[in-house]
């Protein structure tokens, strides 16, 4: 493989987008990094460390007496996740990162201040969504663009209110086979390079 700069893709520039899971959800059209990708996408806002994509697969391994080395190994598990450190404590945010509750939200007035409200319940919702990262190479400013298309909630909430840093909220989907279309859709990667 020739080695080609604009694959390179690193830095701040991070716009994390969630909307709902539905069958037709679609990916972003190629435009330029940090245009809106239109439809129910919404913008996280801040982020804190970047966004992660972890790609685990596991292979079961099968052993012969008269080889030391496994014959076969076929592949047994994969677990693909995109996760996600946000910045700002949204309640909309919130329960995208839950998967459970409720946001509203009370504009402020003149001499009345507003206020945005998560509520949790005792009810489990079965929630699914879509994630978009938006990453933009400081070689090339073109984005690199991943797509989880059907992921629940899974990641540990843990909001600290401290010196040491910012709170931030812990948003990681843990994604799914898609089977609203054939084959089964579960991810997709992108890396834009510049026009000539």
């Amino acid at each position: 493989m020739p080695q080609n700069s604009n694959e390179i893709v690193a830095g701040r520039d991070v716009i994390v987008y969630v909307e709902p899971w539905a069958a037709a959800n679609t990916f972003p059209t190629i435009s330029a990094w940090g245009t809106s990708p239109g439809g129910s996408w919404v913008d996280q806002g801040y982020t804190k460390d970047g966004a992660h994509v972890q790609w685990r697969m596991q292979y079961q391994e099968y052993t012969v007496d008269q080889q030391l080395d496994p014959v076969a190994r076929i592949p047994s598990q994969r677990d693909l996740r995109l996760r996600a450190n946000l910045g700002q404590i949204d309640s909309a945010s919130m329960v995208n990162a839950t998967g459970q509750g409720t946001s509203t939200s009370v504009a402020a007035t003149t001499g009345v201040r507003g206020h945005n409200d998560f509520t949790l319940t005792g009810t489990i919702a079965a929630t699914y969504f879509s994630s978009y990262f938006d990453v933009r190479s400081p070689v090339s400013g073109e984005a690199a663009r991943i797509v989880g298309w059907q992921g629940r909630s899974v990641g540990d909430i843990n909001i600290d209110f401290h010196i040491p840093d910012l709170a931030q909220v812990n948003m990681e989907f843990a994604l799914v086979p898609d089977t609203s279309v054939s084959p089964a859709r579960i991810a997709q990667i992108q890396v834009i390079t510049p026009a000539l």
